[in-house]
């Protein structure tokens, strides 16, 4: 195989996905508790936004997580995920102390 064309393969593998963070916080809460009742009872959404949610994560990514019938349990991609949303709650707690006036702003809707 020419190597310009495993480059341009390579490229298009790393193209920069959008995630919305309210899918990225339902997920979160998912994984913390283990299933899709609980998490949606905790983040005030029903059941089938909470599963709408993952899928959508699902459908951009790849399986994240394996239902069970009262549980789910994580693949290494959902294990990698939750990862990435831990840091990005340390990072954005990092951004919230360095910045005062974040601090002071209204809570918005969502």
């Amino acid at each position: 195989m020419n190597e310009a064309l495993i480059g341009e393969r390579a490229m298009v593998r790393l193209q920069p996905i959008m995630l919305n963070p309210q899918w990225l916080r339902t997920f979160a809460a998912l994984a913390e508790l283990g299933n899709f009742t609980r998490a949606a009872k905790r983040l005030d959404l029903t059941q089938a936004a909470v599963s709408q949610h993952v899928r959508h994560l699902e459908d951009a990514l790849c399986l994240l997580v394996i239902r069970r019938s009262r549980a789910i349990e994580l693949t290494p991609a959902g294990r990698a995920l939750l990862d990435y949303c831990e840091a990005m709650n340390r990072r954005a707690g990092g951004l919230m102390r360095a910045c005062p006036v974040l601090q002071k702003r209204p809570e918005r809707l969502e």
